[in-house]
């Protein structure tokens, strides 16, 4: 027989907040030519996985993107700057959070994130529910690799059969899942995790 889930493990980009690439550069540029040539430059380059795993600094890849794009150097040092300000709160994960807090569920952040994090903890009020957070930049170790996962078993002592794990990246939920987690890969419908999470007996609506 399965163990009661006593813990919910959330990513943060596209689970508790909005991360729209586009959007983001969009807040630095004047047309959508530049916002898709600054997204490929800066956040869907390998120095962004970089900036996450905590192996590179936000002013080294900054001059990799202007080596690399010398036209959309102004651009590159306002989103380097100001693109944790451009995400948004998913109010209905914000509203499903609080009711697993209530319910007595333990609730904890993993993600792979720069060292940016810590302004985003301080900026938004769900993270004040978190009784912890594993952060990628701090550990050098990125989702999904199992170690990342084993760091939140161990620094906070949960049991993996008693955690459950919500992202937006199949590869990542397929991580946690081998590691003994279960798992939701969670495309934006809220009331399908919710389903997944009262069929495995959550007490929410």
């Amino acid at each position: 027989m399965a163990e009661q889930i006593r813990n919910i493990v959330f990513d943060v980009g596209r689970v508790l907040l909005t991360f729209d690439e586009r959007r983001i550069a969009h807040g630095s540029v004047s047309n959508d030519g530049d916002a898709l040539e600054l997204s490929k430059v800066t956040i869907l380059s390998p120095e962004w996985k970089m900036l996450d795993r905590g192996t590179i600094t936000f002013e080294e890849a900054k001059r990799v993107w202007k080596s690399r794009c010398p036209k959309l150097s102004g651009a590159i040092d306002d989103m380097t700057d100001n693109w944790h300000f451009r995400m948004e709160p998913i109010m209905p994960m914000w509203e499903l959070a609080g009711e697993l807090k209530s319910a007595g569920m333990k609730l904890y952040v993993l993600s792979n994130y720069s060292t940016r994090f810590w302004v985003c903890r301080d900026m938004w009020s769900i993270f004040d529910l978190m009784d912890g957070f594993i952060v990628s930049s701090e550990l050098s170790l990125m989702k999904p690799e199992k170690e990342i996962f084993k760091a939140l078993y161990d620094k906070y002592e949960i049991k993996p059969s008693e955690s459950f794990f919500i992202d937006d990246r199949l590869e990542n939920t397929i991580g946690a899942e081998e590691t003994g987690m279960r798992a939701f890969c969670f495309s934006g419908d809220v009331s399908a995790l919710r389903s997944a999470l009262r069929e495995l007996s959550v007490p929410i609506k």
